[in-house]
């Protein structure tokens, strides 16, 4: 079995990304830092979306309005550093955010098998009803 320092730390995994934005107008540009989310930051961020949207009709409201409140969420757990400029109060366009969250998830994502796909290895089209699980 493998002991704890072994597993190579999260914590360890960040990035710097750089993004430009115009914000009420003006060019901005800035670093921040972020971090590989954990299984605690995942269901945190699941929790406070969840949280914003308790009183929100989601079969109802726009589809960016729901996406938005979900990058903002998720990049809340994960940014460690930012730019004084990157306040949500100030933020006028979503696209900022979605370019943002875009390339975290990029990050994210590089740590993942190349052959890696979406689809569930343990899905079947054959119902279990099909065959007998029991050898013979």
């Amino acid at each position: 079995m493998k002991g704890i320092n072994e597993f190579i730390s999260l914590g360890a995994r960040q990035k710097e990304i750089e993004i430009e934005a115009r914000i009420q107008g003006q060019e901005v540009k800035g670093n921040f830092l972020v971090k590989f989310p954990s299984i605690m930051d995942r269901i945190e961020a699941e929790a406070k979306a969840s949280t914003i949207l308790k009183q929100a009709d989601v079969n109802t409201m726009l589809t960016e309005t729901y996406l938005l409140t979900q990058a903002i969420c998720y990049l809340d757990k994960v940014i460690i550093k930012k730019p004084d400029w990157y306040n949500l109060d100030y933020i006028d366009d979503p696209k900022v955010i979605f370019n943002l969250y875009g390339k975290v998830k990029d990050f994210e994502n590089s740590f993942r098998p190349k052959n890696e796909s979406d689809k569930h290895e343990g899905d079947s089209v054959k119902s279990v009803d099909e065959e007998s699980l029991e050898s013979k």
